[in-house]
């Protein structure tokens, strides 16, 4: 019963980020001139990434699945932008979310063999 609820909150998760992804959105211009929402792109994938481990914790393969699904749904969100009037496609921001991917693997990897140390 207990991964149901966490396959529901990756699932509305992955939904928070598509809507979040094709909002406007009015950046202040010192922002954008860091490109400081590189890194709200890599926390939003790493966050994504331990949704996904936990919830299909038991899974073969789970970190490789995890990685090829966040990369998966940020080309999506990427490639839907294009097409939106206000939106850009972005390659950093492609390569923003799969560095937040790949560190969430390493917390998720290091997470796990904790749990698994005081079970």
């Amino acid at each position: 019963m207990e991964t149901f609820y966490r396959k529901k909150i990756l699932f509305i998760y992955s939904l928070f980020l598509v809507i979040v992804s094709v909002l406007p959105v009015s950046e202040p211009q010192e922002l954008e001139y860091l490109n400081a929402d590189k890194a709200v792109h890599a926390l939003f994938y790493l966050v994504f990434v331990l949704l996904y481990v936990f919830a299909f914790a038991r899974s073969r393969f789970i970190y490789i699945k995890s990685f090829v699904c966040a990369f998966s749904l940020g080309l999506f969100i990427e490639t839907l932008q294009y097409f939106i009037p206000y939106r850009s496609f972005d390659i950093l921001d492609i390569a923003a979310n799969s560095l937040g991917a790949a560190f969430g693997l390493l917390v998720a990897y290091k997470l796990l063999k904790q749990s698994r140390r005081f079970k």
